[in-house]
């Protein structure tokens, strides 16, 4: 699979894949875009628990209006703890986090996977 540019016009960074739903709670409601630098998170790959490291490199994580708030306010532990994960979950992307404002997100829907 080769580079694809997934950038709406409205959007201010150049992205590489679509955003499809809220990066810390899954939820399809997107409202809002954040700039992150390069940043690696381990991800579970198989109900037997394999984990894959996963590479993102400076492009926008996208969240939810439920989660923009404790983003905003550097309260990352407290989002994990809310979305089921564990304190520290996000501190990788916590310290990825570029330092420019998040953005509205207006395309709202749901890509098909």
């Amino acid at each position: 699979m080769g580079y694809y540019d997934y950038t709406p016009m409205d959007s201010p960074y150049e992205m590489s894949w679509p955003a499809r739903d809220c990066n810390t709670c899954g939820s399809p409601e997107l409202a809002w875009a954040y700039p992150v630098r390069e940043v690696t998170f381990p991800r579970q790959i198989s109900a037997d628990g394999d984990v894959q490291t996963i590479s993102h490199a400076a492009q926008p994580w996208f969240a939810c209006d439920r989660c923009i708030g404790l983003i905003n306010a550097g309260e990352w532990d407290r989002l994990a703890v809310m979305v089921g994960r564990p304190e520290g979950y996000f501190r990788k992307l916590a310290a990825a986090r570029a330092p420019a404002a998040a953005y509205r997100w207006k395309h709202r829907k749901r890509l098909p996977r």
